[in-house]
């Protein structure tokens, strides 16, 4: 093959590369876990506003597949779907995405215990292979937070929703372990 032959496949696949790196983004990254409330039970798309009933373009989703924010992979939705609006809103100059794992009825102190839960294992691999999804597609990206979002019945058990309790401990220590060490819960008891 001649030189020219040469620097015309390599001008090709250099307008190639460039192309998707002008395409891929630096993405945000939000990791929702959580148990009932950040599933969303009972929660139906039809009662969104308007607004928040499409598909969320701006916005990256993983919630097992890498996709855009939209309400009810079912009918369900949990808080995943004004969140992401809200932070797209907030900073529109952004790229962001949302990987999330929740599982109802799973015990903060044991299912989600980061040396034993099967629903952390669940959620770290969740993490894992969202994080990887984005690399694929291109992107690069840093984990800016962790929301979680406890069920009903764990709230309402006054144990395991104070700051100072062994749930307390377990959001920290699972929070940490997924790469958020800065991780500061936040505590709102429920009435």
């Amino acid at each position: 093959m001649s030189f020219f032959a040469h620097s015309r496949h390599f001008l090709a696949a250099a307008v190639l590369l460039l192309a998707i790196q002008a395409h891929a983004d630096h993405v945000k990254v939000f990791l929702l876990g959580g148990q009932s409330n950040m599933v969303g039970n009972f929660t139906l798309s039809s009662e969104l506003p308007a607004a928040l009933q499409d598909p969320q373009a701006d916005v990256l989703y993983y919630p097992g597949a890498l996709t855009t924010l939209r309400p009810g992979f079912g009918l369900e939705f949990g808080p995943e779907v004004s969140f992401g609006r809200s932070v797209a809103d907030a900073f529109p100059a952004e790229t962001f995405c949302l990987i999330q794992r929740a599982v109802n009825g799973s015990s903060l102190l044991v299912s989600w215990n980061p040396a034993t839960g099967t629903s952390y294992a669940a959620f770290r691999t969740r993490v894992e292979s969202g994080l990887a999804a984005l690399t694929a597609a291109g992107h690069s990206y840093e984990i800016v937070g962790m929301l979680w979002t406890q069920g009903e019945a764990e709230a309402a058990n006054g144990t395991n929703s104070s700051p100072t309790s062994a749930a307390a401990t377990a959001r920290i220590s699972l929070s940490s372990s997924v790469g958020f060490p800065a991780a500061r819960p936040a505590f709102r008891p429920t009435a």
